[in-house]
């Protein structure tokens, strides 16, 4: 189970650099050709990788998790949204210059993006 949730992960990090064949697909042929470092086992039918790349992925994934969880945090202190607008605001905050254009406007300037964008 734990190396089905890794390798829908990768595919999930894959697919948002744009590294989908020109078909917009993604297979494990693509992922070992952009080379995260993992290799596909044959007689395991398992990604396999080096500890160190496996270390790498993973703080690299930590990363990630703090960031959003900061994303989140910047969200719920901007007045005037209630629960939902708030969930709306992250949902609307999908990709990394989105994120920091966001981070850079005053609380009124976030307010009224969110606001505007809620319409």
């Amino acid at each position: 189970m734990e190396e089905s949730r890794m390798l829908l992960q990768l595919m999930v990090d894959a697919t948002s650099l744009g590294w989908s064949d020109a078909n917009g697909m993604l297979s494990k042929e693509t992922l070992l050709l952009h080379n995260f470092g993992f290799g596909w086992d044959p007689t395991t039918k398992k990604f396999a990788a080096p500890e160190e790349v496996w270390k790498d992925y993973f703080k690299v994934r930590e990363k990630e998790r703090e960031e959003q969880s900061y994303m989140w945090d910047v969200i719920k202190e901007t007045p005037n949204l209630d629960e939902h607008a708030c969930y709306k605001a992250f949902s609307l905050l999908n990709n990394n210059t989105k994120k920091d254009a966001f981070l850079k406007m005053s609380l009124e300037e976030r307010s009224n993006w969110i606001s505007y964008n809620l319409e």
